[in-house]
């Protein structure tokens, strides 16, 4: 059941990142993901929060690099990431 949220997850915030800089696209999300389960797991994290963490990092990057930093994205992606965790 785990899983399938995550998947869930997945699914929903892939769009945030469709013609996105290939430097924070979803390829990036998922090694930052990776990366950081890694870390996590030495380190005792609660891998849940770590796992959505690294999930939505970044959703919001698009929007700032559309708007030139007018906005940033990790305020936006905080409230991004409210919606889709609601």
């Amino acid at each position: 059941m785990i899983d399938q949220f995550y998947e869930t997850i997945k699914i929903k915030i892939k769009p945030y990142f469709e013609g996105v800089n290939p430097c924070h696209d979803f390829m990036h999300t998922e090694r930052v993901l990776n990366l950081a389960l890694h870390i996590g797991e030495k380190e005792g994290a609660d891998l849940e929060i770590l796992r959505l963490a690294a999930l939505l990092h970044d959703i919001a990057r698009k929007e700032q690099d559309e708007c030139r930093g007018k906005v940033c994205h990790a305020q936006r992606g905080a409230e991004i990431a409210r919606e889709i965790l609601a």
